[in-house]
């Protein structure tokens, strides 16, 4: 009896994998992770090439959360994407919003052509697909085609992938979104910060000055993570995992002031 239950547990998880291998882009509306339908891979080497990587398809594990994450390591970390292109649009748009990663390398296989494209933290990121701080591609598919995607992600931070596909469109609200949000979220920061700032301005109480100061770099650790500062002062040094850090440590010591 056991035998027969673990067997139809195994048929049925395999059932599930084979049905996410495949992901249909039709009605996605550009907030739909695709996480579950990635397979995954960590070259703890360093040293296997895109051409390894092709032959080695054994290599892969399936990925069962809407958005992977693969922690914190050195490893060029590999994701395998298959879909199908069953909107009405040619120009489909690849989106990873996370943009602390370091560097992102995307090859597509279309009808046994091969093309790739590489962006990283420090490029211009009017190369994108979207100028804006999201990894964006261009993914040029004719209707009904297949698609094979490999994504090398390299970075020394959290790595999460939050993947979606769609048209343009679509992601372009997305990211209104996510800027409309995040804006929102920075402007709170501001105003407690000037309102304390006037407070300490009047009275004169060093608290008042402490919790500025503790604001400051809270509010600088956010923008940082979130990718703006490439887009407020053109320059991506103020988004490193150096001043990060930095900026966090001092938001620490200004909590114990």
């Amino acid at each position: 009896m056991r035998f027969i239950v673990s067997l139809i547990l195994f048929l049925s998880i395999s059932v599930v994998y084979a049905n996410q291998g495949m992901l249909k882009v039709g009605s996605l509306s550009g907030d739909k992770y695709v996480g579950s339908y990635l397979q995954v891979f960590q070259d703890s080497t360093n040293k296997l090439t895109f051409g390894d990587i092709l032959k080695r398809d054994s290599l892969f594990e399936q990925n069962s959360s809407d958005v992977p994450n693969l922690g914190v390591n050195n490893f060029n970390n590999w994701v395998k994407l298959q879909f199908v292109n069953e909107t009405a649009h040619n120009h489909l748009i690849l989106n990873i919003s996370n943009p602390s990663i370091d560097r992102v390398k995307l090859y597509k296989i279309v009808n046994g052509q091969i093309d790739s494209i590489e962006f990283d933290i420090n490029g211009d990121l009017k190369e994108r697909a979207v100028d804006h701080q999201f990894y964006t591609f261009d993914l040029f598919v004719p209707n009904n085609d297949t698609v094979t995607c490999y994504i090398k992600v390299n970075s020394v931070k959290q790595l999460l992938l939050p993947i979606t596909i769609c048209a343009e469109k679509p992601i372009i609200s997305q990211i209104l979104n996510f800027d409309l949000s995040s804006g929102f979220f920075i402007g709170i920061m501001l105003t407690v910060l000037l309102y304390n700032l006037f407070i300490f301005l009047g009275v004169r109480d060093n608290h008042y000055l402490a919790f500025v100061h503790y604001i400051f770099w809270v509010a600088v650790v956010q923008v940082a993570i979130l990718g703006f500062f490439p887009r407020l002062i053109g320059s991506p040094i103020l988004s490193n995992v150096k001043f990060v850090a930095f900026a966090g440590a001092m938001s620490g010591i200004a909590s114990i002031l």
